[in-house]
């Protein structure tokens, strides 16, 4: 047996084909053939670092290629975060194309539509490129771009679906902490299912085996002891395995034997790195001391480097250089690139070697090394750095040149404000402000920017910290005026974080403190702010007296601004109201907001124009088609915080999709009084899943948070807490929670409130509680603004049917049943429905006349698709039980596998259809359907042809067999 003699530097251990990854592979080729068919499609791919992300997309990209597909690739890097549509534009230079995008003006006022200009003259790139053949865009490490590629790819995924297009992302998912933006894309991606997911796990303990076969070229599979101490150390990570079999190598533990790598010691005897990092730097220490000065001085530049900054910065002769790269090269720590526009650049092989390779560094070492760093880029990049603020930034920084470090942090903040990008604004200012001198003029004023910031970015404490730092700073300086803005900003920020009494009072300081110092800015910001707070305490007077001062103001100190929160305040009170009229003026600010990028009042405006809306008599889907505007907006400007992330949950919690709504409320996690709206929501979910036991100790938290919000809020979260402990079960709890805000629900007309009065008055009848049974009926008939909402006529509806029934009168009670489940489907408020339905049904077998028990077996099937969406196994078996009390016979679920073809049309059928075929399947007539539903009889026969028309079938016997289960084919015609 010989030993191979080959250098070391020689002898790679790398996988040369894809392992466990077939599946993957799989979903990427389907995806290729529908964009050769025509058809563009997006698909992300994610996973942790090192799980071979990249290794799929290029052998995929081969393959694409062999099918005739052009590809284009564009990589986003960590320095390379600042750089606007930095992956986009390589691609335009590599498809020489970069003269037909439009160049992007600097002022922020034009940033919104500079944005939407550069929108449209990439998609419409990118569409020319796809008809001239298939093309494959590959956007690598997401989690790297900067926020305008963020943007813009979810655009793409929009945009380009018919043309042959295939966007393919990738993402580290173990980089996506909580607040990171590539979370909001993630989420609207997943949420309009534009994209494919397609995620990476770590290989298994087999897949391994067959990893280490193939690497090591072995005949046989490796031995198990060995498996299992790679596996072990190295989690199934394909780099950390490639990193580790590298290090056995060089420290002689394997050695190449006829063509295969075998193991020199038994397995007890192999000492394996515990870290990758252990595993880099016995390579990097295989280098030449110059080799290792040079790689220590690329590692401080960053992940990518130029061969002429390192030049510069180590001080090298060429020659030397040129040795140290290529023995970084042989020893697998750097890899030789090109980027788009033909430069050759040098990359370290994964993030990972760079961050090892710097912690070799000593902190004098690196503050050296940083300076030099930056003072080389600066020097380049002479009188205009903002495009290199943010790197400028970094390296003085780490170099504590406090002075440059200072001024280029405000700059890189003045630029990520310009292009949107709050949370990174915010990391700026905060760091500018702990970098500023002591005698600093401008640190009020950085700390009020650093407060707008942290609130734009959702980080509401962080805002409110950094107001009290800038009304203290103000104080001091004896700036009346500026510390009146500051306790404006902390009234807000009090408000938000549930703080109610607080806010107001702060609010009403800021106005006792500018009014002696005449009109101004300031004042009408104060008097906007006293509106805004009195409105949400049900204080209309008040809030129309001091809006409209706050209007008149602003419009005469030029402060747009202020007049559209002002003016969003006042269209808000006239709809919380019941005052459609209310809706004009939203629109009015939303309108002027949108046209001057504020984006901050823009969205408030559009999250209260869709409750308004709701409030004022509009369906679900118009609601819908509002909050579809308000996410559009919000994502266009890398605006999401609570407001946004409760709508969207509302928007998965109506539709059935639990998880969904589950992912937004974990995302939410902040501290504004909007999160413990979202932990109702959350706890109902897992009531309906759970079980009450589980569930409700969960109620603790919101409910405490609740305490100090405004009155708005307090009826809105005592409604959904209402409505939780109905659902698992606790009637008198929920009488109680609502009997405690009865008195500030009359003022206000809110969905939720209309929900909670139906679960007051089915409380009341399983408590035999006739009094509050009547009181709620009351409340019900008498509310003035519920007839213009549909939620309140749902509401009236269920209590007009409660006091026939209670009088005994079925005939009425059951038909108006039907309405009221109708209206809050309408509504999307699938609870409310479920109710009606449930109510409808216990009536039907109370009243047991003619078809009575098939109707209500047709309402129990209408009742259950949405739980079993939501998977709500806890309540769905609590409706199981329910059902067999009334001896009706609960519908089984047919998987899809054993399902026809024309049954999965079922989700295609509304509410009202899916109850007429489970009559039709009874063998009733449309007269006889008619005179069940209280519908006229060409209504009834609209419904079955659309039912025919939707499953694709010919006659009422082949419905009546797709409604048992069966095949409708067989059926006779």
């Amino acid at each position: 047996m010989t030993t191979d003699a080959r250098p070391i530097a020689d002898r790679r251990i790398l996988c040369p084909v894809l392992i466990g990854r077939g599946a993957e592979m799989g979903r990427l080729e389907t995806l290729l053939r529908e964009c050769v068919g025509g058809r563009g499609r997006t698909v992300l791919v994610s996973g942790e670092a090192g799980v071979g992300k990249t290794v799929l997309i290029r052998d995929f990209v081969k393959r694409a290629r062999t099918e005739g597909a052009r590809v284009l690739w564009g990589e986003c890097t960590e320095i390379d975060a600042r750089r606007p549509f930095g992956p986009f534009m390589d691609i335009a230079h590599a498809a020489n194309r970069v003269d037909t995008l439009p160049v992007a003006p600097r002022d922020a006022v034009m940033a919104g539509t500079d944005r939407y200009r550069l929108h449209s003259a990439f998609a419409a790139l990118l569409a020319d490129l796809a008809r001239e053949r298939p093309i494959v865009i590959v956007i690598e490490d997401l989690h790297w771009a900067d926020e305008a590629s963020l943007e813009l790819f979810p655009h793409l995924a929009h945009k380009l679906r018919d043309v042959p297009l295939l966007l393919v992302g990738t993402y580290r998912t173990d980089e996506l902490h909580r607040r990171h933006p590539l979370r909001p894309v993630l989420a609207e991606l997943g949420r309009t299912r534009v994209a494919d997911d397609i995620a990476l796990r770590r290989l298994g303990e087999d897949e391994v085996a067959d990893f280490l076969r193939e690497a090591m070229k072995l005949d046989r599979p490796p031995t198990v002891e060995f498996r299992q101490a790679i596996f072990e150390t190295c989690e199934g990570n394909p780099l950390f395995m490639e990193e580790v079999l590298r290090a056995l190598v060089e420290r002689g533990d394997i050695e190449l034997r006829e063509g295969s790598w075998r193991r020199t010691k038994e397995v007890a005897q192999i000492v394996i790195p515990d870290t990758l990092r252990d595993a880099i730097l016995e390579r990097f220490e295989t280098l030449s001391a110059d080799a290792q000065n040079v790689l220590l001085h690329a590692a401080v530049i960053g992940q990518r480097f130029a061969f002429d900054l390192l030049l510069r910065v180590t001080s090298s002769e060429e020659a030397i250089l040129v040795s140290a790269i290529r023995a970084a090269i042989d020893a697998q720590l750097l890899l030789e690139i090109t980027d788009a526009e033909g430069a050759e650049l040098y990359a370290f092989r994964h993030a990972l070697t760079r961050e090892s390779v710097l912690l070799e560094l000593l902190q004098p070492e690196r503050r050296r090394m940083h300076a030099t760093v930056g003072e080389a880029i600066e020097s380049r990049a002479g009188d205009d750095a903002t495009a290199r603020a943010e790197e400028l930034a970094y390296h003085f920084d780490e170099a504590r040149d406090n002075g440059r470090a200072f001024r280029y942090h405000d700059l890189a903040a003045r630029e990520a404000h310009r292009v949107f990008a709050f949370a990174r604004e915010a990391r700026h200012l905060e760091r500018a402000v702990e970098l500023a001198r002591d005698d600093e003029p401008t640190l009020g004023v950085l700390q009020l920017r650093l407060a707008d910031a942290a609130n734009l970015a959702a980080t509401h404490r962080r805002a409110l910290r950094a107001a009290e730092e800038a009304r203290r700073w103000f104080e001091r300086a004896g700036d009346t005026r500026g510390a009146g803005l500051a306790l404006t900003r902390i009234a807000n920020y009090r408000w938000v974080l549930g703080e109610a009494r607080v806010a107001r009072s702060a609010a009403e300081d800021a106005v006792r403190l500018l009014e002696p110092l005449g009109k101004s800015q300031e004042l009408a910001g104060a008097y906007a702010q006293v509106a805004r707070l009195a409105y949400l305490d049900l204080d209309f007077s008040t809030a129309a007296e001091w809006g409209q001062r706050a209007v008149d103001m602003a419009r005469e100190q030029v402060a747009l601004s202020i007049e559209v929160d002002a003016l969003v305040t006042l269209g808000s009170a006239d709809g919380l109201q019941g005052r459609i009229e209310g809706l004009a003026v939203l629109r009015e600010a939303i309108d002027l907001a949108s046209a001057h990028d504020l984006v901050d009042a823009a969205m408030r405006g559009l999250y209260n124009l869709c409750r308004q809306m709701a409030m004022t008599g509009s369906t679900g889907a118009a609601v819908r088609r509002a909050q579809e505007e308000m996410f559009t907006f919000g994502r266009r400007h890398g605006y999401r915080n609570d407001v946004v992330i409760s709508a969207e949950a509302s928007c998965a919690f109506a539709d059935g999709g639990w998880d969904s709504a589950l992912k937004l409320i974990q995302e939410a996690g902040g501290d504004s009084f909007l999160t413990a709206e979202l932990q109702l929501l959350g706890v109902f979910i897992h009531a309906g899943r759970e079980g009450p036991e589980r569930a409700l100790p969960l109620l603790d938290a919101p409910r405490r948070r609740l305490r100090e919000a405004s009155a708005v809020h307090k009826v809105i979260g005592a409604s959904l807490l209402s409505r939780t402990e109905f659902l698992a079960g606790n009637a008198r709890a929920t009488l109680q929670n609502l009997e405690a805000i009865a008195g500030d629900v009359l003022p206000i007309s809110e969905p939720e409130v209309d929900e909670a009065a139906v679960c007051a008055l089915l409380a009341a009848i399983a408590l035999e509680d006739t009094t509050a049974l009547g009181r709620w009926i009351e409340f019900a008939l008498t509310d003035e603004a519920g007839p213009l909402r549909v939620s309140g006529r749902a509401k009236r509806a269920f209590a007009q049917a409660e006091r026939a029934a209670n009088e005994r009168d079925l005939e009425s009670a059951v038909p108006v049943l039907s309405e009221s489940a109708e209206l809050f489907g309408q509504s999307a408020m699938p609870f409310g429905e479920t109710l009606a339905r449930r109510r409808r049904v216990e009536l039907l077998v109370r009243r047991n006349a003619a078809g009575d028990r098939d109707a209500a077996q047709a309402e129990l099937a209408a009742i259950l698709p949405y739980w079993r969406k939501a998977k709500a196994a806890w309540y769905l078996g609590q409706l199981e039980r329910w059902a067999a009390g009334l001896g009706l016979v609960f519908p089984v679920e047919v998987s899809e596998a054993t399902t026809p073809a024309t049954r999965s049309a079922r989700s295609q059928l509304t509410a009202r259809e899916r109850e007429v075929a489970a009559l039709v399947a009874t063998g009733l007539s449309n007269k006889d359907i008619a005179e069940k539903l209280v519908i006229s009889e060409r209504t009834a026969e609209g419904h079955v042809e659309h039912i025919l028309g939707k499953l694709e079938l010919r006659s009422r016997s082949q419905i009546a067999s797709w409604h048992a289960g069966g095949d409708p084919t067989r059926a006779s015609s």
